[in-house]
């Protein structure tokens, strides 16, 4: 099972994924990242990005999720987009309710 916590961030709710161990899991939020990526460059129209530049940014967003995985236990990823959620951060926010389950897709 994983970790989910519902946050409030201004005037929307957004869904996180709490990686905590598993590289699996990074793996997974790298896709989900992967994705809003592309389908945000397509709806720009920008040239696709080349396979060093993907490597770049696949490198920077998972020792993103590293550092904030070793230095809090944990990290949180919108499960929409991708982006991480800094749990410092967290006070800013407003966490609605946290609940272990399947991913949601």
């Amino acid at each position: 099972m994983y970790k989910f916590q519902k946050i409030l961030m201004g005037n929307s709710v957004i869904l996180a994924l709490k990686v905590e161990s598993s590289d699996i899991l990074i793996n997974f939020c790298t896709i989900i990242r992967a994705l809003f990526l592309w389908k945000n460059q397509q709806t720009v129209g920008k040239l696709p990005y080349n396979a060093e530049e993907i490597s770049k940014i696949k490198g920077i967003y998972q020792d993103s999720l590293e550092k904030l995985r070793s230095e809090f236990g944990y990290a949180l990823v919108d499960i929409s987009n991708g982006d991480i959620i800094n749990p410092s951060r967290i006070s800013n926010f407003h966490i609605l309710n946290e609940y272990e389950g399947p991913l949601p897709f």
